[in-house]
């Protein structure tokens, strides 16, 4: 599952930069629905960007985050996943692993006049690449949500949008950013789909 949902969370980053479009304009369509070809589970998963630098906050910095997060039913299991991108440049293969997740960390979402949602880490990817002098580090948090914890999960992540979001990594790393308003909506649009979605499926207990 994580190598699917990786890739489509990169492809979502790079695009959010060259795309804009009216989150009251969304249809509820999965961001990504599919079967998978060796599990034959059904994978559905709503997906938006949480923070992502400006051109200009680009050309001031040699070090910027993209942070993304993502809801998802494969089969029968629901996860939150939360991504996180680093790029370095003038950098080398020594320190370009710095940034790494592990299962037990921890990520929080934090919410405009609300009190903040932790999740715990029981799945991660890692990846790292150097290409030419750029380092890249890619790690996604996956958290399991069961579905008798659907109905009182939903209350905190479609009440109000997400203004904040925070992850601890290993080495003492945390990763701390604040989320736009029209940013935060439409993550909180994502998870509403996703939740009409387990409503309709008879997933929510």
């Amino acid at each position: 599952m994580s190598k699917s949902i990786f890739r489509g969370l990169i492809i979502l980053l790079i695009a959010s930069s060259l795309t804009t479009h009216n989150v009251l304009a969304q249809n509820c369509k999965p961001d990504n629905s599919r079967l998978d070809k060796i599990t034959k589970q059904q994978l559905d998963e709503w997906s938006s960007v949480l923070y992502a630098p400006g051109i200009f906050n680009n050309a001031m910095k040699n070090s910027n985050v993209k942070i993304a997060a993502s809801i998802i039913r494969m089969g029968d299991i629901n996860k939150i996943a939360l991504v996180i991108i680093r790029t370095q440049e003038k950098i080398n293969t020594t320190t370009v692993d710095q940034y790494r997740g592990a299962k037990g960390n921890e990520f929080y979402f934090g919410f405009k006049d609300g009190t903040p949602i932790k999740f715990v880490v029981d799945e991660v990817t890692n990846k790292s690449d150097v290409v030419g002098d750029i380092g890249v580090n890619s790690i996604i948090l996956f958290s399991a949500i069961k579905d008798e914890d659907l109905k009182t999960i939903k209350e905190g992540l479609t009440a109000k949008s997400i203004d904040a979001v925070r992850a601890t990594l290993e080495n003492g790393i945390t990763v701390e950013q604040s989320v736009k308003d029209k940013d935060g909506a439409k993550m909180q649009v994502k998870f509403n789909c996703f939740f009409s979605f387990a409503q309709e499926k008879g997933y929510m207990k």
